[in-house]
């Protein structure tokens, strides 16, 4: 079954130790609506760490009409989901472009971006993904929750992120992106050099 909003907001809620689950999108609960308010900035600061491939996107820029003054000859307008850059025009170098404010400055022709996106909906995310915002949304709903008697300590969050981050970091290279030739000191199936089986 897909992960839902809601699904994340009561993960979060469980962490900190609140029992009142949010029920759906139309409740009008505290815990609802501290959740909805800082959803955005967690979901954000999850996606900007790294590039989620559950929230990669493509795109070819629009020239923006009028040049930046000097430094560069063209701007281009960034899509208004963006997060981060991944990489311009096929490579993940940074040199030969600028990001500033909305636009990425250059003196290319075209520009087409790999990008993070946060238009990305809870049911898109890995599960991993999915899991590091339900910490990161239960460390920012603490204060908002706090006339509730909640009252956790931000220790304790930051170990969970500590041992969550990692991981979520192993599956995402582990499941997206091209592993290198084997080598041959790493294969465990196989004997050291000079070693007989």
């Amino acid at each position: 079954m897909a992960t839902t909003t809601v699904d994340i907001y009561n993960r979060a809620l469980d962490r900190i130790g609140v029992s009142e689950a949010v029920r759906s999108e139309g409740d009008d609960t505290q815990e609802r609506i501290i959740c909805e308010r800082e959803y955005p900035a967690a979901r954000d600061a999850v996606l900007s760490l790294f590039p989620w491939a559950c929230a990669r996107k493509r795109a070819t820029l629009a020239t923006v009409e009028e040049p930046p003054e000097f430094g560069f000859e063209r701007a281009f307008q960034l899509p208004p989901d963006f997060v981060t850059l991944v990489e311009v025009d096929g490579s993940p170098r940074r040199d030969g472009f600028v990001l500033e404010g909305d636009r990425l400055l250059s003196n290319a022709e075209e520009c087409r971006i790999i990008y993070i996106s946060n238009s990305v909906g809870a049911h898109e995310l890995s599960p991993h993904v999915a899991e590091l915002l339900s910490l990161e949304l239960a460390r920012r709903i603490v204060p908002g929750l706090s006339s509730r008697g909640v009252n956790v300590s931000g220790s304790l969050l930051q170990e969970c992120w500590a041992s969550e981050y990692p991981r979520a970091m192993a599956a995402e290279v582990r499941n997206n992106f091209p592993r290198p030739q084997p080598n041959r000191l790493i294969e465990f199936d196989r004997p050291f050099p000079g070693v007989a089986r």
